[in-house]
């Protein structure tokens, strides 16, 4: 079995619970390793993978290069970080710079999400871009949206149009 896992907290907790639920097999598993994996983007710059929807085809050949066997011990390592993930509470699961997994409260990215807001309408989806590039694609933009939202319900920001989707509405500072 071959598995394409990129360096993102969903992609590597999604890949615990799937190793988890296969703690048993006798299925010889492949993994990507993409932490020292360099690729050049089509405009020629070059980059380190951590999504893999940021590959372009010129550059399968190099992830599936990658690929390192799973051993048993792997198996349960990934095994138990599943287990010890999926016992906590918090909503909020991101990634340090060693790839660990960290827990934080839902509104861990709201100073950063309020630094883009102003006093004058704006798209959200604007603000959620600058956002996710600050924080360095930690969340989704979905994730985004709803903390605008529940920023919203708080108070701290006012809207006009309909609170649903990032383009069916703007948002700005409430004036106080």
């Amino acid at each position: 079995m071959y598995i394409w896992s990129g360096l993102t907290s969903i992609d590597i907790l999604g890949t615990a619970g799937l190793l988890h639920s296969l703690a048993d097999t006798t299925l010889k598993i492949h993994i990507t390793d993409l932490s020292d994996l360099q690729l050049q983007s089509l405009k020629g710059h070059f980059f380190m993978l951590k999504f893999l929807s940021a590959i372009n085809a010129e550059n399968v050949e190099k992830v599936t290069e990658t690929y390192l066997s799973v051993t048993k011990d792997g198996l349960k390592t990934w095994s138990s970080r599943w287990e010890s993930v999926s016992k906590r509470p918090e909503v909020l699961r991101i990634l340090d710079e060693n790839q660990e997994i960290n827990f934080v409260d839902e509104s861990y990215f709201d100073q950063s999400v309020l630094r883009f807001c102003t006093v004058e309408f704006q798209s959200p989806a604007r603000i959620i871009g600058q956002t996710m590039v600050e924080i360095d694609f930690k969340v989704r933009d979905s994730f985004l949206n709803w903390r605008l939202k529940e920023l919203v319900r708080k108070g701290i920001l006012t809207f006009e149009g309909e609170l649903r989707d990032m383009r069916d509405y703007k948002i700005k500072l409430t004036s106080v």
